[in-house]
């Protein structure tokens, strides 16, 4: 203004402060305490003559301390696993949007960690996609400032949880482990009880190698789980399994936990190898009192050996199934080997085909011996002749070796025939 004129001030058409320009034209003023909503100062100047100026060109502001309201926010998201409505998911990304005053910053926080800073478009439309979600629980707020620089509230939370881990359940096969061994896992049982532990609730497949046979739900309060397998064929089974959590999390197969069932066993062989003496070599008839009894089995089984209906024996097959067993002392008479066998999985067989012989010790009675020729001479009794032929014959065993002598000297030896008959002509 000019040096010493006196300054008028205006807010609008409202004066509101006289001051006076010093010496070099200069003035000022504060003005505090405004009040929120538009403000247009003017100043006009009395010089020293008097007179008044028109009011100087207008310096407009806008006051606003009021705080803009919460923005809205809405927080979508796969809300995977069995329910769409629980909040808990396997995905890491949500898409993060709401309303808020038209170009006014929006803050977007996780927790109290800020996120994300976007700006609301000329619709007061704004977005944020939150990616790498780590697990756990996240609530998101979003405060806006507006265009004066005040923050708001926060807005209502939105919530998920981030769920991308799950542990493989526990898994074990409870079964009768039959045999000769209890620990084996050989069995004749057809029948198994698995059981573990999974997540509380979670969905339980269960396998026996790649096959899917059971489904069933882990215990809401203790995640205890099981299922009986009935049914089970011959053959090794290896049972696993898996969970399904309440994310949607498929885990990794647990611990196999194993059996081998085995229902079936076939009867042994048998051979019985001894001396057999005697005219021929086939009839199995011999004055040996010993034979070696002999044969294959499954590797490891039981073999119990049978001489008739009495158990003379139990010898074990080694790892190639071969058995054998010595028996000495037989009495006279037939005997008839049998062997059956009881494999690692407790199953018994029924009897092998028999393997017979005749043990006989005992000398046989003298035979029967007639002589017949012709009694020439005076007397038919004397036993004199004239004649050079006999026919000498009797009975012995039928089948029998008749060996005929004359004093010491051996000069026939003949067969009995199957009713004992025997005879010779010497000539």
């Amino acid at each position: 203004a000019e040096a010493g004129a006196t300054v008028k001030v205006y807010d609008g058409s409202t004066r509101i402060a006289t001051v006076t320009a010093d010496s070099g034209g200069h003035w000022t003023y504060g003005v505090t305490g405004l009040a929120n909503g538009a403000h247009s100062f003017a100043a006009r100047q009395i010089d020293l003559a008097g007179n008044e100026s028109g009011l100087s060109a207008a310096s407009t502001m806008t006051v606003d301390t009021v705080a803009p309201s919460a923005p809205s926010l809405s927080a979508s998201f796969v809300d995977s696993g069995a329910s769409a409505t629980d909040k808990i998911t396997s995905a890491t990304t949500a898409t993060l949007s709401g309303t808020a005053e038209a170009g006014a910053t929006v803050k977007v926080y996780d927790v109290s960690t800020l996120i994300a800073t976007v700006t609301a478009n000329s619709s007061g439309q704004w977005t944020h996609n939150a990616t790498g979600l780590a697990d756990g629980a996240h609530s998101f707020t979003a405060r806006q400032m507006d265009i004066a620089g005040n923050l708001s509230a926060a807005s209502a939370a939105r919530a998920m949880t981030v769920d991308t881990i799950v542990a493989a359940p526990s898994l074990a096969a409870s079964f009768t482990d039959s045999g000769a061994s209890g620990t084996d896992k050989i069995t004749n049982a057809s029948s198994a009880a698995l059981s573990g532990v999974a997540e509380k609730g979670a969905p339980v497949q269960v396998f026996d190698g790649t096959t899917l046979i059971a489904s069933v739900t882990a215990n809401a309060s203790t995640g205890a789980w099981s299922y009986n397998a009935t049914g089970l064929a011959n053959g090794t089974h290896s049972f696993t399994a898996r969970q399904t959590d309440i994310a949607g999390n498929l885990s990794a197969a647990s611990a196999a936990s194993t059996m081998t069932v085995d229902t079936i066993v076939a009867a042994p062989g048998l051979l019985a190898t001894f001396v057999d003496s005697g005219v021929s070599a086939t009839d199995k008839i011999t004055s040996a009192t010993t034979a070696t009894l002999s044969g294959t089995a499954e590797a490891g089984a039981t073999v119990k050996v049978y001489d008739g209906s009495t158990r003379i024996a139990t010898v074990t097959a080694d790892s190639g199934g071969h058995w054998t067993y010595g028996v000495t002392g037989l009495a006279n008479g037939a005997h008839s080997f049998a062997a059956r066998q009881i494999d690692l999985a407790g199953n018994e067989s029924g009897l092998s085909a028999a393997s017979t012989m005749t043990v006989d010790t005992v000398a046989p009675s003298a035979p029967s011996l007639s002589a017949s020729f012709v009694d020439s001479g005076a007397s038919a009794t004397d036993k004199i002749t004239s004649a050079t032929t006999a026919t000498l014959s009797g009975t012995a065993e039928a089948g029998a070796t008749v060996k005929v002598y004359d004093v010491s000297t051996l000069i026939a030896t003949v067969t009995a025939n199957s009713s004992g008959q025997w005879t010779h002509n010497a000539t």
